[in-house]
Parts: structure tokens; C-alpha cells; sequence
């Protein structure tokens, strides 16, 4: 369908009129999914004391949101693609806000577990779906870019509440900063929502924002509507299994940053054992500046998308590789952090390209929530999969060298696969 058969009252607007689903999705990644994920480790160690049991026994809630997300992965992307976004969105961050409460008025570990799995539904939603699902409808233009820079505020909204968290914990308890947490969750996120999130452009009277160019860029001066492959051609095929496992192994490998104090504290270890020189910085300095990086690289890797899939993949692995290599082999040089900081680029493939591939190879119709939801999956368990093979591995398989060697491998596995997929991209049919 051409821009001129299109419904004669849609019209593209200046990008002011677009910015409010930027502020929308910014506000759901920088609000209750900075909270849930980048403030979760400040609060471990109080909740364990106050519970006399180890840590793990806290932190085991963040397994079981993972492996909740894989579970209602798939039916919240069949939900997106048929229903109203909006609702889906006030009631994630309604139950969130009630999470965030709930962990407030636990009496022990089981609580936290319960919490866990119930924030998976809601994380999928708001941080999984949310993003990726309203720059592909509202833009057709820096789609990544777009997505990058939302999806940096996981990052940039980590960096206020953590701090506010240890100040809240430090003065009044760990309970007390769960309950602002719940309250600020709730008293942002809901008023954002109901404000700035219309699920199409279309119920705002406007055409997706770079319409104009996509018809000045193509051959007849008409821009299509877009069409996505068909759910039960796409996912018998074989390119949609190489993309799984693509997103598998992206995320298997952007756990390991989460073990770099570890690293830094085994590379100490032997120095003071006479095998090595002591590490040039601090462990959690070193994971801090893996997550600048991350950052940096859901903007960076956005631009990298636009152009073309095939370089972002290259850019990619490309960063997960030196990266890997600096930390690895120059510990005790200024090598370390700057490894640190370009393997952060490659944690930002989770939530930048991992929908911009799954959008380049099924397409950016109607079916691509369904895709992408699919998609989610394979990548929420390899990040599962991360927390158990890498810590398991440098304890018993010999240390963060055979860590970093398989990781090494995985990127390769990344780079064929990413390939292999973008290769295929347009042989299946759309509707």
C-alpha cells in the first residue's frame, strides 16, 4: 500500500509529536526495570543478615524471573500483536510496584522466590516487549538508534537508584527502600503510561515518523505497509532456529561482566601467591565500566543496526572479542578497564540487536511481537544458563582462563550463526 493510499488523516508530524513513546519506553527501562535488575545486588547481602542464610539463597529470585520470562514470553508476544499494548503495560507495572512491596513485608527467602517468578511477567513486558515493540510501530527510521538509547536508561536509571538504594538501606533498612522503590515505581510509571503509550501511531492521527524519507528512498516513491513472514512458516524453518541459537549464546556470553569482581579478587589471589601481578583496578570498578559500556554501546550499536544487521554483528563480536582478550591477558595494565569498556558494547546486543535481527530477518509487520517473544526465549535462558556454566567453570574447571576461552568460542558460534541468519533473510514469504 502506498503513503498515498493510506488513510487520507494519518499525516507524519515534526519528531515532537513522536516524542512521547521515547519518553514512555525511557521511563519503563529506567524506572521499575532499573530498580528490578541494576539496584537487586545492594540489597543481597542485608536481606541475607537479616534472614541468617547465604546470599545465593536471596539472590536465587533473580533464576526464577529469568526462567519466568522464558515461560510467558511467548503469550505475552501473541498478546502484544492482538490486543491493545497500553492495559499489558499498566499491568505490568502495577504488579512490579506490588513486587517491590511484597519483597518490602517478606518473612523469609521464599518470598523473594515467589517475587522473582512473578517479575518475570512483569519484566518481559515492560523492559522484553515494551521497547522493541514501539519504536518498530512509531518509527521507520533509526529504529535502532531509537532502541538503543531507550534501553540505555536500564544502564542510566542504575546509576540513580543504586546509590539511593544504599542510602535508604543505610538510614532506615533494606524494607523501607523496597517500599519507596514500590511507591516511586508505581506514582512515575503509571501517569507515564497513560499520558504517552498509544499502541499504533495511527490512534494519534499520525503515519510512522520517517514515512517521507522511506518514500523518498524508494524506487517508486511509495512506501509499503510493513509485512512480517507468517508464524507457522517462520518458525519451521531453519533460519529461525539459527537465530534462537544466536540469541542463546548473545546472552550466555553478557553474563560474564556480572564476575569480574570475582575475576579481579582470583587474579589478587595469585598475586599474592607470587603468580601474578595484582589487577589494575578494583573488581567492582571494572564491572561498573562494563556497564558504561553498555551504555555507550545500545546507542552505538543502534547506528551501527540501521546501516546494516551484517555490521552490527561484526561490531558485535568484533567487541566481545578484544574485549575478552584485554581482560584476560592484561590484568594488571590499563588494558583491563579498557577491555572492560568495549566488552560492554557487546552486552548491549541483548536488548538492541537481538529485535533488530529478529526485525531484519521476519520483518516489521504484524507478526514481529510474535517473533521477537519467541526469540526472548532462547535469549532469557542462555542468561540463565551464563549464571550457573560461568561460575561453575572458574571454580571447578580451572579458573577464569578456561572462562574466558570458552566465551571466546561462543562468540565464534555468535558470529556463524548471526551470518548464517542474515544470509537468509529475505527467503521466506511475507504478508
Amino acid at each position: 500500500m502506498s503513503q498515498a493510499t493510506t488513510d487520507q488523516q494519518l499525516t507524519e508530524k515534526g519528531f515532537a509529536s513522536y516524542l512521547p513513546i521515547i519518553i514512555a519506553c525511557c521511563t519503563m527501562c529506567g524506572v521499575p526495570s532499573a530498580i528490578l535488575i541494576s539496584s537487586a545486588s545492594v540489597f543481597y547481602e542485608p536481606i541475607a543478615n537479616e534472614f541468617n542464610v547465604e546470599i545465593a539463597s536471596i539472590s536465587v529470585w533473580m533464576s526464577f524471573m529469568l526462567i519466568s520470562c522464558a515461560i510467558f514470553s511467548p503469550l505475552m508476544g501473541s498478546l502484544i500483536a492482538r490486543y491493545d499494548i497500553r492495559p499489558l503495560l499498566l499491568a505490568g507495572a502495577t504488579l512490579e510496584a506490588t513486587i517491590f512491596a511484597l519483597f518490602s513485608i517478606s518473612q523469609g527467602p521464599w518470598m523473594f522466590w515467589v517475587g522473582g517468578f512473578l517479575a518475570g511477567l512483569s519484566n518481559i513486558v515492560l523492559l522484553g516487549m515494551a521497547t522493541a515493540t514501539l519504536v518498530n510501530r512509531w518509527f521507520k527510521t533509526h529504529v535502532g538508534v531509537i532502541i538503543g538509547f531507550c534501553t540505555a536508561f536500564t544502564g542510566l536509571g542504575g546509576v540513580l537508584f543504586l546509590p539511593l538504594a544504599q542510602k535508604i538501606i543505610a538510614t532506615h533498612g533494606w524494607r523501607t527502600a523496597y517500599l519507596v522503590f514500590a511507591i516511586i515505581t508505581f506514582v512515575v510509571t503509571i501517569p507515564v503510561i497513560l499520558i504517552c503509550v498509544r499502541s499504533n501511531p495511527s490512534e494519534r492521527g499520525l503515519l510512522p515518523y520517517g514515512t517521507a524519507e522511506a518514500a523518498r528512498n524508494s524506487s517508486d516513491g511509495n512506501v509499503a505497509e510493513p509485512t512480517s513472514v507468517r508464524p507457522s512458516v517462520g518458525m519451521r524453518s531453519s533460519v529461525f532456529w539459527i537465530v534462537i541459537v544466536f540469541g542463546f549464546f548473545v546472552n550466555l556470553v553478557c553474563q560474564i561482566p556480572g564476575y569480574f569482581p570475582r575475576y579481579v579478587s582470583w587474579i589478587n589471589e595469585q598475586a599474592d601467591s607470587g603468580l601474578a601481578t595484582k589487577a589494575f583496578i578494583a573488581g567492582a570498578t571494572l564491572a561498573a565500566v562494563a556497564q558504561a559500556g553498555n551504555a555507550i554501546g545500545k546507542i552505538g550499536l543502534g547506528f551501527f543496526s540501521d546501516l546494516s544487521v551484517s555490521r552490527a554483528i561484526a561490531v558485535l563480536s568484533g567487541a566481545g572479542a578484544l574485549g575478552i582478550i584485554f581482560v584476560w591477558q592484561f590484568p594488571s595494565t590499563i588494558l583491563l578497564p579498557i577491555g572492560s569498556l568495549i566488552f560492554g558494547f557487546f552486552i548491549a546486543g541483548v536488548l538492541v540487536l537481538c529485535p533488530m535481527v529478529a526485525r531484519r530477518i521476519f520483518g516489521a509487520g504484524k507478526n514481529y511481537p510474535v517473533f521477537y517473544a519467541r526469540i526472548s526465549v532462547a535469549v532469557t535462558l542462555g542468561g540463565a544458563a551464563g549464571n550457573v556454566v560461568w561460575p561453575y567453570v572458574a571454580e571447578h574447571w580451572g579458573g577464569f582462563g578456561t572462562v574466558f576461552a570458552i566465551a571466546l568460542g561462543a562468540i565464534v558460534v555468535v558470529v556463524v550463526t548471526g551470518f548464517m541468519a542474515y544470509a537468509q533473510r529475505d527467503r521466506l514469504p511475507r504478508e
